[in-house]
Protein backbone atom coordinates (compact mmCIF):
# COMPACT_ATOMS: atom_id res chain seq x y z
CA UNK A 1 0.00 0.00 0.00
CA UNK A 2 1.56 3.38 -0.72
CA UNK A 3 2.26 6.07 1.68
CA UNK A 4 0.35 9.00 0.13
CA UNK A 5 1.15 12.94 1.17
CA UNK A 6 -0.57 15.70 -0.49
CA UNK A 7 0.39 19.28 -1.20
CA UNK A 8 -1.98 22.66 -2.07
CA UNK A 9 -3.47 20.51 -4.77
CA UNK A 10 -1.45 17.26 -5.63
CA UNK A 11 -1.64 13.76 -3.58
CA UNK A 12 1.85 12.36 -3.77
CA UNK A 13 3.00 8.56 -3.35
CA UNK A 14 5.47 9.17 -0.79
CA UNK A 15 6.89 5.27 -0.86
CA UNK A 16 5.98 1.93 -2.09
CA UNK A 17 4.52 0.32 0.75
CA UNK A 18 2.54 -2.98 -1.30
CA UNK A 19 2.45 -6.34 0.04
CA UNK A 20 1.96 -4.73 3.93
CA UNK A 21 -1.55 -5.29 3.77
CA UNK A 22 -2.60 -8.59 2.52
CA UNK A 23 -5.96 -9.81 0.40
CA UNK A 24 -6.71 -7.83 -2.19
CA UNK A 25 -9.54 -5.58 -1.90
CA UNK A 26 -9.41 -5.75 1.76
CA UNK A 27 -11.37 -2.76 3.57
CA UNK A 28 -9.42 -0.44 6.24
CA UNK A 29 -10.28 1.87 9.28
CA UNK A 30 -8.25 4.12 11.38
CA UNK A 31 -8.55 4.08 15.21
CA UNK A 32 -6.23 4.97 18.04
CA UNK A 33 -3.50 6.37 15.52
CA UNK A 34 -3.28 2.50 13.73
CA UNK A 35 -4.90 1.19 10.18
CA UNK A 36 -7.11 -2.20 10.60
CA UNK A 37 -7.78 -4.01 7.54
CA UNK A 38 -10.54 -6.48 7.30
CA UNK A 39 -7.95 -8.93 5.86
CA UNK A 40 -6.48 -9.07 9.43
CA UNK A 41 -3.41 -6.78 8.98
CA UNK A 42 -3.05 -3.84 12.05
CA UNK A 43 -0.38 -0.90 10.62
CA UNK A 44 1.21 1.42 11.92
CA UNK A 45 1.31 3.83 9.21
CA UNK A 46 3.71 6.43 10.39
CA UNK A 47 6.49 3.92 9.77
CA UNK A 48 5.06 1.99 7.69
CA UNK A 49 5.19 -1.11 9.65
CA UNK A 50 2.50 -4.27 10.06
CA UNK A 51 2.16 -4.30 13.75
CA UNK A 52 0.57 -7.66 13.59
CA UNK A 53 -1.14 -10.22 11.23
CA UNK A 54 -4.61 -11.87 12.84
CA UNK A 55 -5.00 -15.31 10.80
CA UNK A 56 -8.30 -17.52 9.47
CA UNK A 57 -10.06 -14.84 8.38
CA UNK A 58 -12.32 -15.53 5.35
CA UNK A 59 -12.18 -13.75 2.27
CA UNK A 60 -15.13 -10.77 2.51
CA UNK A 61 -14.36 -10.26 6.72
CA UNK A 62 -16.02 -7.65 8.07
CA UNK A 63 -13.94 -5.47 11.14
CA UNK A 64 -14.35 -2.82 13.78
CA UNK A 65 -11.94 -1.57 15.99
CA UNK A 66 -12.38 0.04 19.10
CA UNK A 67 -9.15 0.66 20.72
CA UNK A 68 -11.16 2.41 23.76
CA UNK A 69 -12.99 -0.90 24.45
CA UNK A 70 -9.73 -2.74 23.91
CA UNK A 71 -11.31 -5.55 21.51
CA UNK A 72 -10.78 -5.67 17.27
CA UNK A 73 -13.83 -7.04 16.31
CA UNK A 74 -14.46 -9.43 12.97
CA UNK A 75 -16.71 -11.38 11.15
CA UNK A 76 -15.87 -14.12 9.45
CA UNK A 77 -17.16 -17.37 8.11
CA UNK A 78 -15.73 -20.68 8.80
CA UNK A 79 -17.39 -24.14 7.75
CA UNK A 80 -20.37 -22.11 6.63
CA UNK A 81 -21.62 -20.70 9.50
CA UNK A 82 -20.76 -16.65 10.94
CA UNK A 83 -18.59 -16.23 13.43
CA UNK A 84 -17.55 -13.50 15.81
CA UNK A 85 -13.82 -13.31 16.86
CA UNK A 86 -12.68 -10.32 19.38
CA UNK A 87 -9.22 -9.91 19.68
CA UNK A 88 -7.70 -7.48 22.98
CA UNK A 89 -6.06 -4.44 21.78
CA UNK A 90 -3.26 -5.10 24.06
CA UNK A 91 -1.58 -8.13 22.53
CA UNK A 92 -3.54 -9.52 19.17
CA UNK A 93 -4.71 -12.45 21.33
CA UNK A 94 -8.20 -14.14 20.98
CA UNK A 95 -10.57 -13.12 23.68
CA UNK A 96 -13.86 -14.30 22.49
CA UNK A 97 -15.64 -16.20 19.96
CA UNK A 98 -19.41 -16.85 19.08
CA UNK A 99 -21.34 -18.06 16.31
CA UNK A 100 -24.05 -16.18 15.16
CA UNK A 101 -26.87 -18.64 13.95
CA UNK A 102 -29.42 -17.75 11.44
CA UNK A 103 -27.82 -15.36 8.74
CA UNK A 104 -29.13 -15.16 5.28
CA UNK A 105 -27.48 -13.32 2.27
CA UNK A 106 -24.10 -11.94 3.35
CA UNK A 107 -23.45 -9.21 5.67
CA UNK A 108 -21.95 -6.02 5.70
CA UNK A 109 -21.90 -2.78 7.78
CA UNK A 110 -20.31 -3.67 10.94
CA UNK A 111 -20.87 -1.35 13.46
CA UNK A 112 -20.45 -0.74 17.26
CA UNK A 113 -23.48 0.10 19.47
CA UNK A 114 -24.10 1.07 23.04
CA UNK A 115 -21.17 -0.42 25.60
CA UNK A 116 -19.45 -3.12 23.45
CA UNK A 117 -22.54 -4.06 21.23
CA UNK A 118 -21.91 -4.96 17.51
CA UNK A 119 -24.21 -4.68 14.29
CA UNK A 120 -24.66 -5.62 11.00
CA UNK A 121 -27.33 -5.93 8.45
CA UNK A 122 -27.38 -8.76 5.50
CA UNK A 123 -28.09 -8.77 1.63
CA UNK A 124 -31.24 -10.35 2.73
CA UNK A 125 -32.45 -7.49 5.08
CA UNK A 126 -31.69 -8.52 8.60
CA UNK A 127 -30.49 -6.52 11.33
CA UNK A 128 -28.45 -8.56 13.73
CA UNK A 129 -27.81 -6.60 17.11
CA UNK A 130 -25.20 -8.48 19.00
CA UNK A 131 -23.89 -8.25 22.96
CA UNK A 132 -21.12 -10.01 23.18
CA UNK A 133 -20.68 -9.93 26.97
CA UNK A 134 -23.54 -11.88 27.41
CA UNK A 135 -21.33 -14.43 26.05
CA UNK A 136 -19.03 -14.57 29.22
CA UNK A 137 -19.36 -17.76 31.16
CA UNK A 138 -17.46 -20.17 32.11
CA UNK A 139 -18.73 -23.82 31.49
CA UNK A 140 -16.64 -26.96 33.49
CA UNK A 141 -17.32 -30.60 33.21
CA UNK A 142 -15.95 -33.25 35.64
CA UNK A 143 -16.74 -36.96 35.92
CA UNK A 144 -18.47 -37.43 39.42
CA UNK A 145 -19.15 -41.18 40.03
CA UNK A 146 -17.53 -44.67 38.49
CA UNK A 147 -16.63 -47.91 39.76
CA UNK A 148 -13.57 -48.67 41.28
CA UNK A 149 -13.09 -51.67 38.79
CA UNK A 150 -15.15 -53.35 36.40
CA UNK A 151 -15.11 -56.84 34.82
CA UNK A 152 -15.13 -57.64 31.11
CA UNK A 153 -19.00 -58.58 29.55
CA UNK A 154 -20.39 -56.54 32.44
CA UNK A 155 -21.71 -53.01 32.33
CA UNK A 156 -20.88 -50.12 34.32
CA UNK A 157 -22.26 -46.48 34.59
CA UNK A 158 -20.32 -43.57 34.37
CA UNK A 159 -21.75 -39.81 35.77
CA UNK A 160 -20.63 -36.44 34.76
CA UNK A 161 -21.72 -33.27 35.45
CA UNK A 162 -21.37 -30.25 33.44
CA UNK A 163 -21.51 -27.04 35.49
CA UNK A 164 -22.23 -23.33 34.26
CA UNK A 165 -19.95 -21.17 36.67
CA UNK A 166 -21.32 -17.75 35.21
CA UNK A 167 -21.76 -15.09 35.19
CA UNK A 168 -24.19 -15.07 32.30
CA UNK A 169 -26.26 -18.09 30.78
CA UNK A 170 -24.39 -20.92 28.39
CA UNK A 171 -25.82 -21.30 24.88
CA UNK A 172 -25.88 -24.14 22.63
CA UNK A 173 -24.14 -26.33 24.93
CA UNK A 174 -22.26 -29.55 23.85
CA UNK A 175 -20.54 -32.32 25.37
CA UNK A 176 -18.48 -34.40 23.32
CA UNK A 177 -17.40 -37.87 25.31
CA UNK A 178 -15.45 -40.41 23.92
CA UNK A 179 -15.50 -43.84 25.34
CA UNK A 180 -12.02 -46.09 25.02
CA UNK A 181 -12.07 -47.87 22.53
CA UNK A 182 -12.34 -51.82 24.35
CA UNK A 183 -16.39 -50.91 25.27
CA UNK A 184 -19.52 -51.22 24.09
CA UNK A 185 -21.68 -48.01 24.44
CA UNK A 186 -24.55 -49.49 25.53
CA UNK A 187 -26.89 -46.10 26.76
CA UNK A 188 -26.51 -42.41 27.54
CA UNK A 189 -28.97 -40.01 29.45
CA UNK A 190 -29.12 -36.57 30.22
CA UNK A 191 -30.92 -33.79 32.57
CA UNK A 192 -31.67 -31.92 29.72
CA UNK A 193 -31.02 -32.40 25.48
CA UNK A 194 -30.66 -35.34 23.47
CA UNK A 195 -28.06 -37.49 22.86
CA UNK A 196 -26.29 -39.04 19.58
CA UNK A 197 -23.53 -41.47 18.70
CA UNK A 198 -21.42 -39.67 15.85
CA UNK A 199 -18.31 -41.61 15.06
CA UNK A 200 -17.71 -43.59 18.14
CA UNK A 201 -18.47 -40.40 20.08
CA UNK A 202 -21.75 -39.96 22.18
CA UNK A 203 -22.50 -36.07 21.58
CA UNK A 204 -24.82 -34.01 24.06
CA UNK A 205 -26.63 -31.20 22.49
CA UNK A 206 -27.75 -29.67 26.07
CA UNK A 207 -29.13 -26.24 24.58
CA UNK A 208 -29.27 -23.19 27.58
CA UNK A 209 -27.52 -23.87 30.75
CA UNK A 210 -28.27 -20.56 33.25
CA UNK A 211 -25.58 -19.25 35.44
CA UNK A 212 -24.78 -20.99 38.25
CA UNK A 213 -26.53 -24.42 37.30
CA UNK A 214 -24.76 -28.25 36.71
CA UNK A 215 -26.56 -30.76 34.20
CA UNK A 216 -26.15 -34.30 34.85
CA UNK A 217 -24.64 -36.96 32.20
CA UNK A 218 -24.98 -40.59 32.26
CA UNK A 219 -22.96 -43.03 30.33
CA UNK A 220 -23.27 -46.70 30.28
CA UNK A 221 -20.47 -48.96 28.92
CA UNK A 222 -19.79 -52.27 28.55
CA UNK A 223 -15.58 -53.71 28.01
CA UNK A 224 -15.15 -56.11 25.69
CA UNK A 225 -11.22 -56.36 26.28
CA UNK A 226 -9.69 -60.02 27.55
CA UNK A 227 -7.01 -59.26 29.25
CA UNK A 228 -6.61 -57.02 32.59
CA UNK A 229 -5.99 -53.51 31.67
CA UNK A 230 -7.21 -49.72 32.48
CA UNK A 231 -10.12 -47.98 29.89
CA UNK A 232 -9.84 -43.96 30.06
CA UNK A 233 -13.12 -42.10 29.23
CA UNK A 234 -12.56 -38.89 27.75
CA UNK A 235 -15.20 -35.91 27.49
CA UNK A 236 -15.05 -32.19 26.90
CA UNK A 237 -17.75 -29.53 26.83
CA UNK A 238 -18.08 -26.43 24.38
CA UNK A 239 -20.76 -23.86 23.45
CA UNK A 240 -21.38 -21.11 21.12
CA UNK A 241 -19.27 -18.53 23.24
CA UNK A 242 -15.98 -19.67 23.80
CA UNK A 243 -14.92 -19.99 26.85
CA UNK A 244 -12.32 -17.54 28.85
CA UNK A 245 -11.47 -20.50 31.47
CA UNK A 246 -10.85 -23.60 28.99
CA UNK A 247 -9.01 -25.58 31.59
CA UNK A 248 -11.76 -27.21 32.95
CA UNK A 249 -13.84 -27.80 29.76
CA UNK A 250 -12.27 -31.21 29.39
CA UNK A 251 -12.23 -34.51 32.02
CA UNK A 252 -10.90 -38.01 32.03
CA UNK A 253 -11.58 -41.00 34.00
CA UNK A 254 -9.57 -44.29 34.24
CA UNK A 255 -11.38 -47.07 35.32
CA UNK A 256 -9.76 -50.46 36.13
CA UNK A 257 -10.74 -53.80 34.01
CA UNK A 258 -10.53 -57.43 35.07
CA UNK A 259 -11.27 -60.44 33.16
CA UNK A 260 -13.74 -62.97 35.04
CA UNK A 261 -10.70 -65.26 35.45
CA UNK A 262 -8.37 -62.30 37.22
CA UNK A 263 -11.31 -61.22 39.21
CA UNK A 264 -10.68 -64.66 41.51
Amino acid sequence: MPELTHGSNTLAELDATGGLISGGGAKIECAGGLLYASSGTVLRPETPAVVTNIPDLSAGALMKPDPAGGLLSFLTQDSGNWIVRQYAHSNYALAREFRVPGVNGTPASLARWGTGGLGFVTSSNQLFLLNPSLGNKDLAIEHTAWPTQAMAGQPFRLALTVTNQGPNAAMDVFVTDTPPSLTTVLGAEAAQGTNTVLGGNIVFALGTIPANSAVGLSVRLEPTNAMETSLTNLASVSSAFADPAPGNNTTACAVPVLTPESAF
